[in-house]
């Protein structure tokens, strides 16, 4: 059982985003006396007894799943992200990435401002992000990129 993990929406890779929002800040704080863990949320079980980082998470039926774990353990449950996934502008970089149409105008960033909605947290990487997400949480914090 650890204290913090991080969930991310992509497997971990020792670059780039989950580098920088889960594997670097799992060290630092293991560093300083929390047992830490990271890995995908679609690859790994919940097994904390404090709190979960969801990382670039969307809502879906499996993340719901864990959401619900993690609220009926008490847990304090954070969103992570270093882009704009959450806002409606993305939607047309998000219908690239996934591969998806966007030809109805489909919101396909709907389900990470919904994720993001029901966690305790939010952490986003700058104060451009601070700001927009505002708009759909009380509680936004900046936690900039950075090396450890």
């Amino acid at each position: 059982m650890v204290d913090i993990q991080f969930l991310s929406k992509t497997r971990i890779l020792g670059y780039g985003t989950t580098q920088m929002r889960c594997v670097q800040p799992a060290e630092y704080l293991a560093g300083n006396g929390w047992r830490t863990r990271v890995g995908c949320i679609y690859r790994t079980l919940p097994r904390v007894s404090k709190m979960i980082v969801f990382h670039r998470a969307n809502l879906d039926a499996h993340t719901k799943k864990v959401f619900s774990y993690a609220k009926a353990k008490g847990l304090v449950t954070v969103y992570d992200t270093d882009d704009l996934l959450f806002s409606e502008d993305a939607n047309e970089h998000l219908s690239s990435f996934t591969g998806q149409k966007n030809h109805n105008r489909t919101d396909l960033s709907k389900g990470y401002r919904e994720m993001m909605r029901k966690c305790d947290v939010v952490l986003v990487s700058t104060n451009y992000l601070k700001k927009r997400a505002e708009q759909f949480h009380p509680d936004v914090r900046l936690v900039k990129n950075g090396l450890a």
